[in-house]
């Protein structure tokens, strides 16, 4: 669900109306409203909002979330020593919807090298990969447990909580279970004081930065180095404010109903290393692919740890996109991060030196990740490859191919956007990020520049798509 679009905020405002009508005619009438309301009517908003988004998401959500809640029950039943075999066959059954509706065609044609024609297109439910990995985990978290069997009603609710379930956080069973199995709707000062600095600086990187960036991407302007580079970094800069603009939107929702959930981004773009850099970019998906796949594949623990660790940035690229580009941005993160932790006790660079260099390494490797066409890909790594396409005159050349009205605005969100990134610096200390969204002149700045300045084309977020 698209948090910009002004068609869910009356759906949201109008299921909490209804929700409040009904608790404070109970208290006129001094009824006392049985224990289940509450998370009753929190699974009927989830769900109300997700249907909202399309049938087939919805659909297909319903289909997944039925099959792991039986097969948590299934799992319940059978000996320990049986269980990782029974998930061995029941995952598979989980992942063939992702595989069917996000893999079908780059299977067929790009391994199996049948016609492209072979398939009409078909429409990705939104959200799948995300709902997918959570439903896994949960499983595998009940296998380990001596017996686990979560009450219908609880489970309906961390499957489905609308804050999250199209585009993350993935959130793990121990932290959004408890939280699901005494959630109480509540409105007081607390939850708001604690929703709205999230809220604030989730639609003013949304709106503000990452939708005003998206006018001067041109992916096709290819005279020569320059706009390449000059286009991937600003690529770089709107899928961060992007992404993780929804994720702060979400975890304010969240807070406003008096939810936790995990702080997605960690100003990754003040990472020293590229080790760090996954510590602090979408942070979910990289535990969730660290406690699922590296460390049953042995971790660190193994003399091929190496293997372990590329395997696992190669099936993160895949996630990500049906394609070689994809795979192609995995593995050059595979291949930093084997090096990072070789070199680590070897190498100790200046801070400056470590951020530079990692800077470099992230954003060089966001050519791939939005230019996924792959005979394209390999035109823009020829031009830059050649010296040539770095003349200075080629530089004057593309500066001056904007207008004054045109260079301005770049310029001036470039500065705002370098602005954002020192101050999150500045305010990150002792693990507690973006600290100087949360004094309320900061708020009041934020809304303000939001509503005069925010982009009203409705872009989606780039997460959608994943």
């Amino acid at each position: 669900m698209n948090f910009t679009d002004f068609g869910f905020w009356p759906r949201f405002l109008i299921c909490l109306a209804v929700v409040w009508i009904i608790k404070g005619a109970a208290s006129l009438l001094k009824k006392e409203l049985p224990g289940w309301f509450d998370r009753v009517a929190l699974a009927s908003i989830s769900l109300y909002l997700l249907a909202s988004v399309g049938a087939l998401t919805f659909g297909i959500f319903l289909l997944l979330a039925s099959l792991a809640y039986i097969g948590i029950h299934l799992i319940s039943v059978i000996p320990k020593e049986k269980r990782w075999l029974f998930l061995s066959l029941y995952i598979p059954v989980l992942l063939i919807p992702l595989i069917y509706y996000k893999y079908r065609s780059f299977v067929a044609e790009e391994i199996l090298g049948w016609s492209k024609d072979t398939f009409d297109a078909i429409l990705i439910p939104a959200g799948i990969s995300f709902y997918t990995f959570q439903k896994i985990a949960i499983l595998v978290d009940a296998a380990r447990l001596d017996s686990y069997r979560p009450r219908f009603l609880d489970f309906a609710n961390f499957a489905s909580f609308f804050p999250q379930v199209v585009a993350g956080p993935i959130e793990r069973k121990e932290e959004l279970m408890p939280q699901m199995e005494r959630f109480r709707f509540t409105c007081n000062w607390d939850n708001l004081n604690a929703a709205a600095p999230w809220l604030a600086l989730g639609f003013f990187y949304k709106l503000c930065l990452a939708d005003n960036l998206s006018p001067f991407i041109n992916r096709d302007d290819m005279a020569s180095a320059w706009p390449i580079l000059f286009t991937t970094f600003l690529f770089g800069l709107k899928i961060y404010f992007d992404f993780c603009g929804y994720s702060l939107i979400a975890l304010g929702l969240a807070r406003l109903l008096g939810v936790t959930l995990t702080l997605n981004f960690r100003s990754p773009y003040l990472s020293a290393n590229i080790r760090d850099f996954w510590r602090r970019w979408h942070v979910s998906l990289s535990y969730w692919f660290r406690d699922y796949v590296y460390i049953p594949l042995g971790g660190s623990r193994t003399r091929y740890w190496w293997a372990g660790l590329l395997l696992v940035f190669l099936l993160s690229g895949i996630w990500h996109g049906a394609g070689w580009c994809f795979l192609l941005w995995g593995a050059l993160h595979g291949i930093y991060c084997v090096v990072s932790h070789v070199t680590k006790d070897h190498i100790r660079l200046p801070s400056p030196i470590g951020w530079t260099i990692t800077m470099v390494l992230v954003f060089a490797a966001w050519l791939p990740f939005y230019e996924t066409r792959g005979d394209i890909l390999s035109l823009k790594l020829s031009i830059l490859s050649h010296p040539s396409s770095y003349a200075p005159s080629l530089l004057q050349q593309y500066a001056a191919s904007f207008d004054t009205w045109h260079l301005f605005p770049l310029l001036l969100l470039l500065t705002l956007c370098t602005a954002i990134l020192i101050v999150e610096g500045i305010s990150s200390r002792r693990d507690t990020y973006y600290q100087f969204a949360r004094h309320p002149l900061v708020i009041a700045l934020l809304v303000t520049l939001t509503v005069w300045f925010g982009s009203s084309k409705g872009n989606d977020f780039i997460y959608f798509s994943f």
